[in-house]
């Protein structure tokens, strides 16, 4: 019975450690991501050097990082994410509805913009004034973005 005392004084501490453990998720993330691909078209054309962000849509129950992608030269995109757990990016999205906003790369090599034409609508470049929205689905998927 001597034993039964020495083990008591660390079952407390025990459980109250694992408790703190799962309560902290050790880690775990609390969003579902997928794979999350497509293509951006302006006027029926490819856009290429364009910015894409998916943010959650919390309005929507869209909860986790935003993902981001810039298109090449075809319009092309993959998004991806920041994930704090590994420290480095990954790819898709957060599973939900996404506010996407759209910025031109053009705009941003330039050094004044003053002879560059303007191919994004001003809506689409704010997180405020989008109106494109998209939901992400388990699963690898594919979105087409369509800019008038």
């Amino acid at each position: 019975m001597k034993l039964a005392a020495p083990l008591a004084n660390f079952r407390q501490p025990l459980l109250i450690a694992i408790a703190i453990a799962v309560s902290c998720g050790c880690g775990g993330r609390e969003y579902e991501t997928a794979e999350v691909e497509g293509i951006v078209t302006i006027n029926g054309r490819p856009g290429d050097g364009i910015r894409i962000e998916y943010a959650p849509d919390g309005s929507q129950g869209g909860k986790g990082p935003s993902s981001t992608a810039e298109t090449d030269d075809q319009g092309r995109f993959q998004l991806q994410f920041y994930d704090g757990n590994v420290g480095s990016m990954q790819r898709g999205a957060a599973v939900g509805w996404h506010r996407i906003v759209v910025t031109d790369q053009r705009l941003a090599g330039s050094a004044t913009g003053r002879d560059l034409k303007m191919r994004l609508p001003a809506e689409y470049m704010s997180i405020g004034s989008t109106s494109l929205k998209r939901e992400v689905v388990s699963g690898k998927q594919s979105h087409e973005i369509t800019i008038p």
